[in-house]
C-alpha cells in the first residue's frame, strides 16, 4: 500500500449539504479530518481503509458515515499506482454541516436521527439491504435538485435508523474521546505516524522524536492523555488490522503477523490472545463457522 508522506488535513466545507462523484486512477485524499459529517460509498475500488483506530480493507460497495473530526483515509490497493494501470476508483461522497442538522432536529419527528449521529463518532459501516438501498438513494440524489434533494437526504437517515442493525460501530470510544478532548498538534502527529508506520518496527526514540520530547517525557505524556501506554496503543492498532486480514485473506498466520508490524509470531499470538480471548487459528476457524 502506497501511503502518503503528508500530515492529516484539517478540511474546511463551506456549503450545508453537498453531494460528489468522483472517477480517479486512485483515491487522493491523505489521512484528514473536518468539523463535518461525511457519508462515503465506494462504488468502485479496493484498499484499506482507517476510521478513528480502526484499520479494515475496503472493497466495492463499502460504505461508511462518519462523524465530526474523526480522522479518515481511503486508500486504494498498490496495484492502483502501478504504471498503465487500467483500474479507476469510483466514490461516492456526501458531506453534511451540523447546521443542517440543527435545523432537522427542530422537527420532533426526527428525533430518531440524533441517535444515528451519535454512533457515527465512531463511524458507522453500512452492510446487508441498508446499504444496497442507500447506494439507490446516493445516486439519484446525486442527479436531483430543488425539494427532491432534501427529501432524498431524509430517506438516508430514514434508512439507518429502522435498520441499526446493518450499522456497524468502527472506531473505539476511547480513541474518539482522546482525540476529541486534546486536538493538539502533537497528538495529531502521533496518530498520523501511527497510522502510516504501524507495519513496522517504531522505536520509542523515533516516535519521540515526532512529538518532539525526549522518550521518558512521551511516554508520560502519552500515558495522561490517551490512557494507554504507547506500546499497548501500537499493539492495539496492529492486532484490529491483523483480525480483518485473517478475515479476508488466505495469507498464513506467521504472514500477517508480519505485515502487522509483529516480527515475533509468539508475541503475536500470545498478544491476538489476550485481547481476543481466542488464538489467531482459533479465530479463523469461528469465522469461518458463521
Amino acid at each position: 500500500m502506497k501511503r502518503s508522506n503528508k500530515n492529516a488535513v484539517l478540511e474546511q466545507i463551506h456549503e450545508s449539504f453537498r453531494v460528489k462523484n468522483d472517477i480517479l486512477p486512485h483515491i487522493e485524499t491523505p489521512l484528514h479530518y473536518h468539523p463535518h459529517y461525511e457519508l462515503v460509498w465506494i462504488k468502485k475500488g479496493f484498499g484499506v481503509r482507517i476510521v478513528g483506530d480502526h484499520i479494515d480493507h475496503f472493497k466495492e460497495g463499502d460504505m461508511v458515515l462518519m462523524g465530526p473530526n474523526l480522522p479518515h483515509v481511503w486508500e486504494n490497493d498498490k496495484t492502483f499506482y502501478e504504471e498503465n494501470c487500467e483500474l479507476k476508483a469510483d466514490v461516492f461522497v456526501v458531506h453534511f454541516t451540523d447546521e443542517i442538522i440543527d435545523n432537522l432536529l427542530k422537527f420532533p419527528e426526527l428525533s430518531e436521527i440524533k441517535s444515528v449521529l451519535m454512533h457515527s463518532q465512531k463511524g458507522l459501516r453500512i452492510v446487508g439491504d441498508t446499504n444496497k438501498k442507500m447506494q439507490q438513494v446516493i445516486t439519484q440524489l446525486s442527479l436531483s435538485t430543488s425539494i427532491e434533494r432534501i427529501v432524498l437526504f431524509l430517506r438516508l437517515f430514514q434508512l439507518i435508523c429502522y435498520s441499526t442493525d446493518e450499522a456497524i460501530s468502527l472506531s473505539s470510544m476511547d480513541f474518539v474521546r482522546f482525540f476529541g478532548e486534546h486536538k493538539s498538534d502533537r497528538l495529531r502527529k502521533i496518530y498520523e505516524f501511527v497510522g502510516k508506520n504501524f507495519n513496522r518496527n517504531i522505536h520509542i526514540d523515533e516516535i519521540s522524536d515526532v512529538a518532539c520530547m525526549s522518550p521518558t517525557a512521551f511516554c508520560r505524556y502519552f500515558k495522561q492523555k490517551t490512557g494507554y501506554n504507547f506500546v499497548s496503543y501500537l499493539n492495539n492498532f496492529r492486532l484490529e488490522y491483523a483480525k480483518n486480514l485473517l478475515n479476508t485473506n488466505d495469507f498464513k498466520i506467521c504472514t500477517i503477523a508480519e505485515m502487522c508490524g509483529f516480527q515475533d509470531i509468539s508475541y503475536f499470538n500470545r498478544m491476538f490472545k489476550q485481547k481476543n480471548n481466542m488464538t489467531p487459528t482459533e479465530y479463523i476457524q469461528r469465522m469461518q463457522g458463521e
